[in-house]
C-alpha cells in the first residue's frame, strides 16, 4: 500500500496527500513505484526528511528537485540535481553515495554505499557480491570501469590497499582517489 508517516493514501501515484505526492511504503520495508532502484533487496522509496515526493525527477520539493531518501538519508535520482548546494547524492542508512562518478561531495568524488558494504555504479567490479568502489580512510573515490577489483574493507575503510588500481584512477595527497579526466 501507500503510507506516509502520519497517514494512508491510495495506490495511485498521482494522488496528493497533504499537498504532496504520496510515497510507497510497507509495514516492514520500503518500496517505490520505480523498480530500478534497489535498497536492501527492496525497491527504494521516495521520501524527504519532512515531506513526500514522487518518483518524477522534475518535481520540485521545497525549491529542490524531488529526491530519494532511505530510512535516515537523502538521495536523488538525477546526478545533475542539486541538494543543499551540492550535487545530488545517493545515501543509505550509513553512507553517502552519488549516481555520477564525476560528481563531487564535500570536495571528494562521490561513491555508492549500502548498509553493510560499499558499491559503485560500475557493474564490473565486485565487492562481497556487490559492485565495488575504492575508498580511503579519509576520502571517497570513483570506481574503475571494466575491471574486477576485489577489495577488502574494514568498516568503511580499505584494509588492503594492494588491489588493482586502474589507470584512470589516481591517488592524490589528501587521501582521495579521483577520477582522471581523459
Amino acid at each position: 500500500m501507500h503510507q506516509t508517516n502520519n497517514g494512508i493514501v491510495s495506490p495511485v501515484g498521482e494522488e496528493i496527500f497533504q499537498g504532496r505526492v504520496a510515497m510507497h511504503q510497507t509495514n516492514n520495508g520500503i518500496v517505490s513505484p520505480v523498480g530500478e532502484e534497489i535498497f536492501q533487496g527492496r525497491v527504494a522509496m521516495h521520501q524527504t526528511n519532512n515531506g513526500i515526493v514522487s518518483p518524477v525527477d522534475e518535481e520540485i520539493f521545497q525549491g529542490r528537485v524531488a529526491m530519494h531518501q532511505t530510512n535516515n538519508g537523502i538521495v536523488s535520482p538525477v546526478g545533475e540535481e542539486i541538494f543543499q548546494g551540492r550535487v545530488a547524492m545517493h545515501q543509505t542508512n550509513n553512507g553517502i553515495v552519488s549516481s555520477v562518478g564525476e560528481e563531487i561531495f564535500q570536495g571528494r568524488v562521490a561513491m555508492h554505499q549500502t548498509n553493510n558494504g560499499i558499491v559503485s555504479s560500475v557493474g564490473e567490479e565486485i565487492f562481497q557480491g556487490r559492485v565495488a568502489m575504492h575508498q580511503t580512510n579519509n576520502g571517497i573515490v570513483f570506481p574503475s570501469e571494466g575491471k574486477k577489483n576485489l577489495c577488502k574493507f574494514s568498516d568503511t575503510r580499505i584494509s588492503n590497499m594492494k588491489h588493482n588500481i586502474p589507470s584512470h584512477v589516481h591517488f592524490v595527497n589528501d587521501g582521495v582517489f579521483k577520477h582522471r579526466l581523459h
